[in-house]
């Protein structure tokens, strides 16, 4: 029956280790949605509130936005902030740096140089995003090209296995920032849904299977939508009728200090563990 599925969603509740080749692709609970392009540099789509919040929980020290928001938006029940919202949230309430990189009339080439220049100046780790989050990516391997020396079909091959095609005019860009004049092979992607970056955080495994973190009962109705045939859930539930020691893992709230225990003393919502803030 799995076989005859072409496309499916593995669901984990907080990190897939399990299901991912490389646990480095997972390196926190609370942002799993983030993509790994180096130790210190991740990307990801428009955030919302809440993910800025888990963000800076996490560990991120410096956001980087590629896109001025001028008005906060609402997706799915979640409130996308406006870009100066974002630097209140990230600044004055949860304590990280903020920064906003939009093009502005640059060319693409200026760009890469002046992004190159931000991360470099910013306290890493450094999380980059912008609408779904390809652009980020491109923009984040572009810096390494730059400092490192990968080259463009490295470039283009690292974005193929996040999902990702860059077009012509980025690797036009990206050459001139390199030097590079050797001409370069498209790499095959393992997506077919054009649509999937939709649904940003996901991350492509092969040939059309994908994991994520945790999501929310609204975001079936989106997956159903950009074409997902089947999701399997890989989160525990409550297997066996045995209080009072629930069988499910335990979850590290935003609102309550991690590693203390979900049920515990308890609970998380009493209010004694509702004081004891993350």
């Amino acid at each position: 029956m799995v076989a005859a599925v072409e496309t499916a969603l593995f669901l984990t509740l907080l990190c897939g280790a399990f299901a991912v080749p490389d646990f480095d692709d997972f390196p926190s609970p609370k942002w799993w949605w983030a993509k790994r392009i180096s130790p210190e540099i991740f990307t990801a789509g428009r955030l919302t509130d809440r993910q800025i919040k888990y963000a800076a929980d996490g560990g991120f020290k410096t956001l980087v936005s590629l896109t001025f928001y001028r008005r906060n938006r609402k997706s799915m029940g979640e409130v996308l902030p406006s870009t100066a919202n974002t630097r209140h949230i990230a600044v004055e309430l949860a304590g990280i740096n903020f920064v906003s990189l939009p093009r502005n009339r640059r060319s693409l080439r200026r760009w890469i140089n002046d992004f190159s220049a931000v991360v470099e100046a910013a306290q890493p780790p450094v999380l980059v995003y912008e609408c779904e989050g390809r652009f980020a990516s491109f923009l984040a391997l572009a810096h390494l090209a730059k400092t490192t020396g990968i080259s463009t079909q490295e470039v283009l091959d690292r974005g193929a296995s996040l999902g990702y095609h860059f077009c012509r005019s980025w690797r036009r860009a990206l050459d001139r920032v390199t030097g590079n004049r050797k001409p370069c092979k498209t790499p095959q992607l393992t997506v077919s849904l054009p649509g999937w970056t939709r649904m940003w955080g996901l991350k492509p495994v092969y040939n059309n299977w994908y994991i994520s973190g945790q999501l929310q009962a609204n975001d079936i109705t989106r997956l159903s939508s950009i074409g997902f045939d089947a999701i399997i859930n890989c989160r525990d539930t409550l297997t066996r009728n045995s209080p009072p020691i629930p069988s499910q893992e335990e979850v590290n709230l935003l609102n309550i200090k991690s590693f203390t225990g979900t049920y515990k003393a308890g609970g998380s919502q009493t209010t004694a563990r509702l004081l004891q803030v993350g």
